[in-house]
């Protein structure tokens, strides 16, 4: 049977950690932990991203983060960062985390 985009933002969000706004701040800055902002480029354009984040739109995160792929991003290495994942309203941070979490993140 066919998944929807309920069952995997269900299965996203059973799998992943939620932080709220204040939570994410107070990591801010702290060793071990990156910022990834996972919105198109147009939005990153329109408003900004906070600062020391890395952009890695939605649609290329498993290009970026795996070691083997051309596209590549050093930002990604996996290990013991603690990576917080974010974008608009939260639907693609989850998708992404949750993609994350598989591939070794």
């Amino acid at each position: 049977m066919p998944v929807n985009l309920s069952d995997l933002m269900s299965n996203a969000l059973e799998s992943t950690e939620a932080l709220e706004v204040p939570a994410a701040k107070d990591l801010l800055g702290s060793p071990g932990v990156q910022f990834v902002d996972v919105r198109d480029l147009h939005e990153l354009q329109k408003g900004g991203k906070i600062t020391g984040a890395v952009h890695a739109s939605r649609g290329m995160l498993e290009f970026l983060i795996d070691p083997d792929s051309p596209y590549h991003n050093e930002a990604f290495k996996p290990g013991d960062t603690r990576y917080i994942v974010y974008c608009m309203s939260g639907g693609r941070s989850a998708l992404a985390a949750a993609r994350m979490q598989e591939m070794g993140y």
